[in-house]
């Protein structure tokens, strides 16, 4: 898991009111995608990954290169 991953998963992890199945419609990633990602199944592939930023921008959700 890559720095960006680690990121997102913290991110995510800190915020459990996120809707994981309207995030994964949001950034068109397949249905159990993000799930695995935060049970630590497996990592994202770097264009999910950006799909998922976008989708959090509104959320609040800022990339390591934006902090």
């Amino acid at each position: 898991m890559n720095y960006d991953q680690l990121h997102l998963l913290t991110w995510l992890n800190n915020r459990p009111l996120i809707n994981i199945s309207k995030l994964e419609e949001a950034s068109n990633c397949p249905k159990g995608t993000i799930r695995h990602f935060l049970k630590e199944r497996r990592g994202i592939s770097n264009i999910h990954l950006a799909s998922i930023e976008k989708a959090l921008y509104a959320y609040g959700y800022g990339s390591l290169n934006n902090e």
